[in-house]
Order: C-alpha cells, then sequence, then structure tokens
C-alpha cells in the first residue's frame, strides 16, 4: 500500500508543481494590485493673531495635530493625501479634495471638504497647526485623530470616529467624543468630558472635572501630592477605574446600581448593606470626588 502511495505520488509531482507555481502567481498579481498609488498637495499660510480671535477647525479623515506657542502668530502646514491602485483616479480625487485657511475679523477658519461624487479613493488630510497658548479652539473632526498640547485658552472640541490625545491644556476644556478614544495627561483645565461607546484616560488632573459617559471605560490616575481635586462622573453603562487617588483631604461619595464596588482599604468607609453605595467622609475634606454609574464596576488601584 505505502508503494503504491508513493508511486502515486511521484507521478502527480508536475501537477503539484504546477499548483504551487499557479499559487505563487496569483499571491505575486494580488500582492501587485494591493500596492497603492499616492498622490498628495502640500501648502502652509500664517495669520496674525489678535487677542480674542478664535481658531475654528472643521475636518473630516483628518488628523491635526495642534500645538501652543509663543509667537502672535497662527501658522498652518497642511497635506492632502489621495491613494488608490489606479493613479489617474487618486489624482482625480485629490483635485475634488479641497481645504480652507481664512480669517474673517476676529475668526480664523480652517476646514477641509470631501469630494462631492462618491470616489473609492482613499482620502486623508494632516494639519498641522501653531498658536498662541491662550487662543480659543472650536475644534470638530470626524474620522480621524487630533492632538492638542501645552494650550491655555478655551478649549471646545467634537469627535466622531477620532481619538483624542491631550497633553498640557489648561483654561477651560469641553470635549465630546463619540466611538474615539480620549487620553490626556497633565490635565490642568477646568474640563468637562462626554464620552460614548469609547474610552476615557487621564493621567493626573488639577481643577475641576466633570465627566458623563455611557458605554464607557473611564481611568483616572491621581498624582501624587496633587492639589484638591473635584471630580463629578456620571455614567451609564461603565466601568470607572481610580488610580493612586488620596485618601487625605477628600471625601468619596460612590454609588452604583448594578454591578461591583471595590473599595481600598481605607479605616472610614461606609457602605450600604447593598453594597451598591459607598463613602467616605474624613475630616476637613478640601477635595470631593462623587462617582456614580449604572451597570458597571467600581475599583480602586
Amino acid at each position: 500500500m505505502y508503494k503504491q502511495l508513493k508511486a502515486c505520488f511521484f507521478a502527480c509531482r508536475p501537477f503539484w508543481a504546477g499548483l504551487w507555481t499557479c499559487c505563487l502567481l496569483w499571491a505575486g498579481t494580488a500582492r501587485g494590485q494591493l500596492i497603492l498609488q499616492v498622490v498628495s498637495q502640500k501648502m502652509s499660510t500664517s495669520f496674525a493673531y489678535q487677542p480674542g480671535q478664535v481658531l475654528h477647525i472643521d475636518t473630516e479623515r483628518a488628523d491635526i495635530h495642534l500645538q501652543g506657542w509663543d509667537k502672535e502668530e497662527v501658522q498652518l502646514e497642511l497635506q492632502l493625501i489621495a491613494k488608490h491602485r489606479d493613479r489617474s483616479k487618486a489624482e482625480a480625487a485629490l483635485k475634488q479634495f479641497h481645504y480652507q485657511a481664512e480669517r474673517i475679523g476676529q475668526h480664523v477658519y480652517v476646514k477641509n471638504t470631501l469630494p462631492e461624487a462618491p470616489t473609492n479613493a482613499y482620502l486623508k488630510a494632516v494639519f498641522v497647526l501653531h498658536a498662541p497658548r491662550n487662543s480659543d479652539i472650536q475644534l470638530t473632526n470626524k474620522l480621524g485623530k487630533v492632538f492638542i498640547s501645552d494650550m491655555q485658552g478655551a478649549t471646545e472640541a467634537e469627535g466622531y470616529l477620532c481619538m483624542f490625545e491631550l497633553n498640557k491644556l489648561g483654561g477651560r476644556l469641553q470635549l465630546r467624543s463619540n466611538l474615539g478614544n480620549v487620553r490626556a495627561t497633565q490635565l490642568a483645565a477646568e474640563s468637562d468630558i462626554s464620552v460614548q461607546r469609547a474610552g476615557l484616560e487621564i493621567e493626573g488632573m488639577t481643577g475641576d472635572l466633570s465627566i458623563t459617559g455611557i458605554y464607557a471605560s473611564v481611568v483616572l490616575s491621581a498624582l501624587p501630592h496633587s492639589s484638591p481635586l473635584h471630580i463629578d462622573v456620571e455614567t451609564d453603562k461603565s466601568d470607572i477605574l481610580l488610580r493612586n487617588f488620596p485618601s487625605q483631604g477628600h471625601e468619596y461619595h460612590l454609588q452604583l446600581r448594578h454591578g461591583s464596588l471595590q473599595l481600598p482599604a481605607w479605616p472610614g468607609w461606609q457602605q450600604s448593606e447593598d453594597g451598591q453605595r459607598a463613602r467616605f467622609t474624613p475630616g476637613q475634606a478640601a477635595g470631593r470626588i462623587h462617582i456614580s454609574t449604572t451597570y458597571g464596576h467600581i475599583r480602586f488601584e
């Protein structure tokens, strides 16, 4: 039996060799078909800044990099990118991928618009902006990423399918994110943040912080020896994790409807019989932390 199988295998060697060659050719052809042609357009401009000016950013399929600086000037560097297997189609799509950058009175407008006709080209815009640190910002972005660093004015931002990275923000912050994770470090702004079907992670915070969310994951990390914290979290169907939060100088009010509550081993906790509410009220508390969720978990680390 073995000899018969061996003879059959060797007799079919030309077939196996041909099949293997076809597979290699198909893989090479498929790989070639996936090679995208890339075309792009770059531009740069700047605007003199006047106190009280507002920077409006309205973008789609864009990555926004906004950095505060000392100059009394708003500077923009922009790159529009189109990708397609057919270079002519990428070029045609790029011609319809428009942008706007202009100043009208006390307002600076930066935006891009997608082609009106449907296109299967991959489109992306990259905005690199520098603005005075105390500038007021109004930003909306869909399908992309937003990086904001070292701004001290009033920032209003809204994103859909957009990731946010925030660093060293002061002043005031109002942020709405739907289906886009938010990560902030050294957040000193008076902040009002809302997340829906997204994760929120803040490492190091001062000042007042208000958070609302649904289907969210919230991770808050306090810095050692930070000033008194004032935090209000109201969520639905969400998990909340508090890291390195102090026991001294802060009162805690925790509440959930269905889920688990895991408390740190601090003496003085008062917990309800059903384990769904807890309170910690040390004397002379300068900070206040209120956490509430419906279906979810509240934990300390």
